[in-house]
């Protein structure tokens, strides 16, 4: 599957052969190695731009919810909407799947993150402390 979203990037399902790339995304957008393999969780999407890996989404669904894992883009390319696409996207995915909201994780100290997600609707609902710092837990009710 594979939406276009806007001239210059589409979101489209990952495959075995873009994990070069994607653990590239994931080491520019959070500066090391990423705990998450985004193979890992049930599903994982891309934003690319004629083969070029932008952004990069994973997310779960159980009984817990429908969970956002992973939202990362290249910080060269941050700034453009290819992370509220991302989430967007995810955001269908819950509705076609049945679920009545999206939840996230956003590490406090990660302030554009949490800008984006409350600009897109979600809100907090618990503040978890931890070594490495807060974790903000989000949810955001779907129509």
């Amino acid at each position: 599957m594979s939406v276009q979203v806007g001239l210059n990037f589409r979101i489209r399902a990952a495959a075995p052969g873009d994990g070069r790339q994607v653990l590239r995304c994931l080491r520019r957008a959070y500066g090391r190695a990423h705990p998450l393999p985004v193979f890992a969780v049930e599903r994982g999407f891309l934003a690319d731009c004629g083969g070029e890996v932008l952004g990069v989404l994973a997310f779960s669904q159980g009984p817990g919810g429908f969970q956002l894992e992973t939202v990362a883009v290249d910080p060269a390319r941050q700034g453009r909407g290819i992370g509220s696409a991302l989430i967007r996207f995810a955001e269908e995915e819950a509705l076609l799947a049945g679920f009545a909201s999206v939840q996230a994780a956003v590490p406090e100290r990660n302030g554009p993150a949490l800008a984006v997600c409350e600009k897109l609707g979600y809100r907090p609902v618990e503040r978890q402390p931890g070594p490495g710092g807060a974790l903000i837990s989000l949810r955001k009710p779907l129509a």
